[in-house]
């Protein structure tokens, strides 16, 4: 019996030391870090841009907040368990990227091409949805490049052209990528680049099709003199996906799962459809 009683003791000794030894957050239950950070705060922290993009960031007529990427934001924090709150300081969607990358916020969700230069800094997700790319050019431009319409970029692949691009933007390096001896000249607003493109300031411009469609949708009599040529081959795609900091590897599988079992928009023509009223 005393055997027993010092073997019981001799126990109770060690299973003691081993509480000592680990720290509660050390149990096998723990979520890693970003898990954790952001469970244990209550609220998921996603960058977007700061001026309001049809159909991914806006307010609408009454004023509520909502757009593609509003709703993802909302589905993936209901999904974790928490709230959603959107950080909409940055001016530039190369700024939502510092900003994921210096985990100031835990997300980056707006309208963010995945490209190699960003990639660098942040981690990335599946893409849920895949842009093309869309050449504007004015009409006497056309003409005068003699651009072949079904084959924009060899045309114009000899040519040293200028192209106007926003600041801050993945267009910038996608243009250089794409046409790589053209001169790139940057401008602080879409709307710049697309007036130079009118007053032949420069040749051409490179955005994605849906900024295409809400430039138009805004100007309609700058298609008269605007050339849209959407650039189709897959090489030439501009994929947008989830920006997650470097360090937040679980966070970027759970991301991803989340795709998986919840499906992706998939193109812009879906988009378009699922938000057609707002451009009635």
């Amino acid at each position: 019996m005393r055997r027993l009683g010092a073997t019981a003791t001799l126990c109770a000794y060690l299973a003691l030391g081993l509480c000592v030894l680990l720290p509660a957050d050390e149990s096998p239950s723990r979520y890693p870090p970003e898990i954790e950070r952001i469970r244990s705060r209550g609220v998921l922290v996603v960058g977007m841009y700061t001026n309001d993009v049809i159909p991914f960031m806006f307010h609408d007529e009454d004023g509520n907040f909502v757009g593609h990427e509003v709703e993802l934001s909302r589905r993936i924090a209901e999904a974790m368990g928490v709230e959603v709150e959107f950080d909409r300081t940055a001016t530039t969607f190369n700024g939502i990227i510092d900003l994921v990358a210096q985990e100031k916020v835990d997300l980056g969700i707006s309208l963010i091409s995945r490209t190699l230069v960003r990639a660098q800094k942040v981690l990335f997700s599946d893409p849920y949805i895949v842009l093309r790319p869309t050449l504007l050019m004015n009409r006497l431009t056309v003409s005068r490049y003699n651009v072949d319409l079904s084959d924009p970029i060899r045309s114009l692949g000899s040519g040293r052209i200028r192209v106007g691009e926003k600041r801050g933007t993945s267009y910038v390096n996608i243009a250089q990528n794409i046409l790589p001896d053209a001169e790139i000249r940057e401008y602080g607003e879409w709307d710049e680049a697309m007036s130079a493109v009118l007053r032949g300031e420069v040749d051409a411009a490179l955005r994605d099709e849906i900024g295409v469609k809400n430039y138009i949708a805004a100007f309609p009599e700058a298609s008269i003199q605007l050339q849209m040529i959407a650039l189709e081959d897959r090489e030439y795609a501009d994929p947008l996906a989830v920006a997650i900091p470097p360090r937040s590897v679980h966070l970027l599988h759970w991301i991803n799962l989340f795709f998986a079992k919840n499906g992706v928009t998939g193109n812009a023509d879906n988009l378009l459809t699922q938000y057609a009223r707002y451009y009635e």
